[in-house]
């Protein structure tokens, strides 16, 4: 178990307006887990979590728990916070495969 002390806020995407990989965050020792923000006036927005087990594996699709809802998937379609646990992964990034309009913006608070 964790000892809930911040140790790193990580910007994914910053007023991203179209489709982007976003920056690729790679988890280091004392990161065990990931609160995800979600803000901004985007419309018709869908983000996708994913994550690496090591780093020749592949992409693969990583479900977060909405906090308000507590449903689990690796789909962001709204604004709000998300929950991600970090262990056993060396890099997480955060996908924004569709936008209406407007901006996103996505931050991840890491801590251990």
């Amino acid at each position: 178990m964790g000892n809930n002390v911040r140790q790193k806020i990580f910007t994914f995407h910053n007023a991203t307006t179209t489709i982007s990989d976003g920056y690729e965050f790679n988890v280091s020792a004392n990161h065990v887990l990931m609160n995800i923000a979600v803000t901004g006036n985007a419309a018709n927005f869908n983000l996708k979590v994913q994550g690496k087990a090591n780093d020749t594996d592949e992409w693969s699709d990583i479900s977060v728990a909405n906090l308000n809802t507590l449903a689990l998937s690796p789909d962001i379609a709204a604004n709000g916070k998300y929950q991600l646990g970090l262990e056993g992964l060396v890099k997480v990034k955060v996908e924004l495969i569709a936008i209406g309009a407007n901006a996103v913006t996505v931050k991840g608070t890491v801590v251990n």
